[in-house]
């Protein structure tokens, strides 16, 4: 139940458990595949309202909300069967309840509230393994105050469960992280930790934030400078109005300064992981939690006392109301319903099965046909072939076979770029897909002997 073919850093569990029921209870579709995802995407939009509330005035939640949720980056991933965005959606709800903890102040929590955050924060690893900073970050959040104030007794004993409903939560939030143990194994032997950005450190940390938030559509090149700026602003602005709210509001105090901890925690987390362990920076998707925690960082420089200097006031709200509305607006012109751009060369994995449907159904044949795919391309290809019903017409395939086209096949399925390569098999367009740039190939008579052969120069260059 927890295992999925290919590499094992994609394999994210929680996501592959719940996705395997929900086939198992509504049948093999898109939407029941998809259904993991829309539970995080509902977490994701709950606990950002939550924090929110309590973080900002009433007029800018929805403004929060619309910069958070018309986030093209963010509407990509919780539009596709990936254990991030269900990830997020648990990590923001573990944020929530953390508020809710600690609200008062960051030396007194709730109990109940404490026990569901790391809950919720331990699902969201086991959701996607990027997640592991958050857990760590919200632990050094919780249990700072305590250590620094010598309370660590104290501490113990208010979460210390006193209830039968109380040691589950316990015992099955320390199970699951003692779980957890088995894919950090399993990945770091694979010496997969350090499949990542690969560009260096600045477009791997703060170019990576900005990639994040002017995801495609308009204005990228525009607003790119912009967002550096407002990143500098919201970094330098942040302890200014910390400082102002502790005098002045130690609720709001509190809340706030939870949420720049954990963005600050999960950024310094990265770089030192990076740096003691080789594992690689929390750029792209790996980094969807950073950049919904520093979006709800920026957002909260609203909370500016209104006594506090004008020329504050006038400089948390441009950046935490000017910046986020621009951004709102963007995304919400950036809105693509077509495609995930992240994935773009795989768009096409539905329209290419039904164009194999139709030929094999004009092709009668006693045996099998042989569709040979590029491997990327591999996963979804195979999931429209069972949702298709096509297991007794078109032979499985191979998801871990690279490149995946190199040998005879009665159909091929490549980029646009690899038809060279497959071209010695005597092979003619069938249909092509401008979005995602890959061509599907029929074979139009038998490639010679030799040609059975596997690792030509040309696949193995790919």
């Amino acid at each position: 139940m927890l295992r999925t073919p290919g590499e094992p850093d994609n394999n994210h569990v929680l996501l592959t458990l719940l996705a395997k029921l929900a086939v198992a209870y509504f049948g093999l579709s898109e939407f029941a595949l998809r259904l993991p995802t829309l539970l995080g995407l509902a977490l994701f939009l709950g606990g950002s309202n939550a924090i929110l509330r309590r973080t900002v005035p009433g007029w800018m939640q929805v403004l929060g909300l619309c910069a958070l949720g018309l986030n093209p980056y963010l509407v990509d991933y919780f539009s596709i069967a990936r254990g991030y965005s269900l990830g997020l959606g648990l990590a923001t709800a573990g944020v929530a309840a953390l508020l809710a903890a600690m609200a008062d102040a960051p030396h007194r929590v709730h109990p109940g509230a404490t026990r569901a955050a790391f809950l919720l924060f331990t699902l969201a690893a086991l959701a996607n393994l990027t997640f592991v900073l958050v857990l760590v970050a919200a632990a050094v959040v919780l249990w700072t105050p305590f250590l620094v104030r010598g309370r660590a007794r104290v501490a113990w004993r208010a979460l210390w469960p006193s209830s039968g409903g109380a040691w589950v939560v316990v015992v099955g939030t320390a199970l699951l992280q003692g779980y957890l143990l088995r894919p950090l194994v399993v990945v770091r032997r694979a010496g997969l930790f350090s499949a990542g950005g690969t560009r260096g450190f600045w477009p791997d940390t703060a170019g990576s934030l900005v990639d994040g938030t002017i995801h495609g559509g308009p204005w990228a090149d525009e607003t790119r400078v912009l967002l550096y700026a407002w990143i500098a602003a919201t970094l330098l602005l942040a302890p200014v109005v910390l400082s102002s709210l502790r005098m002045r509001d130690r609720r709001a105090f509190a809340a706030v300064a939870i949420v720049f901890a954990m963005t600050l925690l999960m950024a310094v987390g990265s770089v030192l992981q990076h740096a003691l362990f080789g594992v690689a920076f929390l750029e792209g998707r790996r980094g969807l939690a950073l950049l919904a925690l520093f979006t709800l960082s920026a957002l909260a420089l609203a909370s500016v006392p209104r006594a506090a200097p004008r020329l504050l006031r006038m400089a948390a709200l441009a950046t935490s109301v000017a910046v986020p509305a621009l951004l709102a607006v963007r995304g919400l012109l950036a809105l693509n319903t077509e495609f995930v751009l992240d994935w773009k060369m795989d768009a096409a994995g539905r329209d290419m099965m039904q164009a194999t449907r139709t030929w094999i159904a004009e092709r009668p044949r006693a045996a099998p046909v042989h569709l040979r795919v590029y491997w990327p391309l591999a996963p979804s290809a195979e999931f429209y072939r069972q949702a298709f019903g096509l297991e007794g017409s078109l032979r499985p395939l191979k998801v871990d076979d690279r490149p995946g086209f190199d040998g005879p096949a009665d159909l091929y399925y490549v980029l646009r770029q690899d038809v060279p390569a497959v071209a010695r098999f005597g092979v003619a367009p069938l249909r092509s897909f401008a979005v995602a740039d890959t061509v599907l190939l029929q074979r139009m008579r038998e490639a010679p002997a030799d040609d059975a052969r596997t690792g030509s120069p040309a696949a193995a260059a790919r």
